[in-house]
């Protein structure tokens, strides 16, 4: 018996010794992880993570001091690596930025041909929602596709051109600062197209790289050709399989109806929402940005669990003339080259009286094929484009079940 209660005791006492050492495990766990927080502070997504969310320049240019060019265009790589320091600079500027007065051709051509950062968004993108992409805040009212941040006498100062009219603001941004973050980029040569010596290329915007883009050929399926699980759909808009009526259409659409809400799922991939009534899907903030954040919201619930290398981006806005209605349009975009559809958007939500009341999403699947090809080289592009006007725009244009690399006027 007196052996049977040591060994209980020594038992208690390992066990007792086990659980002393687990919390003391668990309070250096804690002590460390504590430790490395008062070291770093709270943790922070680096400074251009929202601009993922946003869409990616086309085209970045920076001209140094010596009036030599870098270029990244159409690649999202190497277009990254440039934001990776043009981001910070593009929302300090938008975060001090001045009031803006007109300028002239002069002007945007001086600050492009001086030490500066150009960008090509390839469409036209409102600056608060820019701002935010950044981390930033803006009250500068309007849309720019290209904006130009240049060194000038004073600091660097902020061009900015929706297509109609150039815009220039005085920035807190110090040229020093301008010099610093773009000191690093080896001249790969560039020009605009207002450089060239050619009569009618009289753009001010765009850029043409110095070497004839290759790019991956790609191509394209229909997500719903094997099949369709509609509920991630259905909850997205708001609807409950479950309650909702469907019917099947001639061409192969399906149809469900729940309440004021009605979605219609067609066999080519294309998308169909309506609400005539009550408020599904409410939007709190009717600001360009709130509107843009909304849509995105939707559209990242609709497209989850497709495929395809392609990602829908972020390619216009347009605001009915009471501002109780917008339109928000996306496209996809691979590898930074935008997929131009000459039917239109591949999606467009629209946005009343803070309600989604529609949308339109073609669902395409796009791939790289493995090969290369390679479109006209940008000068020839250039004098090809000044026949119909606009400017160079390098995209993957998808005409029916083709999908080819070619230059367009935007």
């Amino acid at each position: 018996m007196p052996d049977r209660k040591r060994l209980e005791r020594i038992k208690t006492a390992l066990i007792a010794l086990l659980t002393a050492s687990a919390l003391a495990l668990l309070y250096l766990a804690f002590a460390q992880q504590g430790a490395a927080l008062l070291r770093s502070g709270p943790s922070a997504e680096p400074e251009t993570a929202a601009y993922a969310d946003g869409p990616l320049p086309v085209a970045v240019v920076v001209t140094n001091e010596n009036a030599e060019r870098f270029s990244a265009a159409y690649d999202a790589a190497a277009v990254s690596a440039v934001m990776d320091e043009a981001a910070p600079l593009l929302a300090a500027a938008l975060s001090t930025a001045g009031r803006p007065v007109p300028a002239g051709a002069a002007a945007w051509r001086s600050a492009l041909s001086g030490h500066s950062i150009f960008l090509d968004y390839a469409a036209c993108v409102p600056l608060t929602a820019l701002a935010g992409w950044l981390g930033a805040s803006c009250e500068l009212d309007g849309s720019a596709r290209w904006l130009v941040l240049a060194c000038e006498d004073g600091g660097a100062a902020l061009y900015f051109s929706d297509g109609a009219r150039m815009l220039r603001c005085s920035t807190g941004v110090r040229n020093s600062e301008l010099t610093a973050h773009t000191v690093g980029f080896a001249p790969n040569g560039a020009r605009f197209p207002f450089e060239l010596d050619a009569p009618g290329l009289l753009t001010d915007f765009g850029v043409l790289p110095a070497e004839t883009p290759v790019l991956e050929t790609v191509r394209v399926k229909n997500p719903f050709r094997t099949g369709l699980d509609p509920e991630n759909l259905l909850s997205a808009f708001g609807m409950n399989r479950f309650v909702a009526n469907s019917y099947l259409e001639a061409d192969g659409a399906r149809v469900y109806i729940d309440g004021s809400c009605s979605l219609r799922i067609g066999a080519d991939g294309l998308v169909q929402f309506l609400q005539t009534g009550a408020s599904v899907l409410s939007v709190g903030d009717m600001t360009p940005a709130g509107v843009i954040a909304a849509a995105r919201q939707l559209l990242t619930a609709c497209t989850q669990p497709l495929g395809g290398q392609a990602a829908l981006r972020f390619s216009g806005l347009t605001e009915s003339p009471s501002g109780r209605s917008f339109a928000v349009y996306f496209d996809y975009v691979l590898d930074g080259v935008l997929l131009y559809r000459p039917d239109g958007a591949a999606a467009e939500i629209t946005v009343t009286d803070g309600v989604i009341t529609s949308a339109r999403i073609q669902f395409c699947e796009y791939e790289q094929a493995g090969h290369s090809e390679t479109p006209l080289p940008p000068a020839q592009a250039a004098a090809v484009v000044s026949v119909t006007g606009g400017t160079p725009l390098l995209v993957y244009e998808h005409d029916q079940e083709r999908v080819s690399a070619r230059w367009v006027a935007s």
